[in-house]
């Protein structure tokens, strides 16, 4: 997934996994006559959602780096660590 947009990735793993979802809806859906056919769709679920999964696996991390990014994600003001007194200002 190199040279792709992070955040672009994303949402194409969350479209795989609302499809995984509804892979799923339908086969519980399907007559208790065709239960191969359900059992089938459940199967491809789990196919689906473990590609999903695979497609996940490099962009969360990136995601979460960026995020700890303090040039992408500045740190609020409550956050910041209190400023350092040096020793030669100690005496004032």
């Amino acid at each position: 997934m190199e040279g792709r947009s992070r955040t672009g990735a994303l949402a194409l793993v969350g479209g795989v996994f609302a499809a995984a979802w509804l892979i799923l809806g339908a086969a519980g859906l399907v007559g208790t006559g065709n239960a191969v056919v359900a059992a089938l769709g459940v199967v491809a679920c789990a196919a689906v959602f473990g590609f999903g999964e695979t497609m996940l696996s490099p962009v969360m991390p990136t995601l979460t780096n960026a995020a700890d990014d303090p040039v992408a994600a500045p740190t609020p003001a409550h956050r910041q660590p209190a400023p350092r007194r040096d020793r030669a200002e100690s005496w004032m």
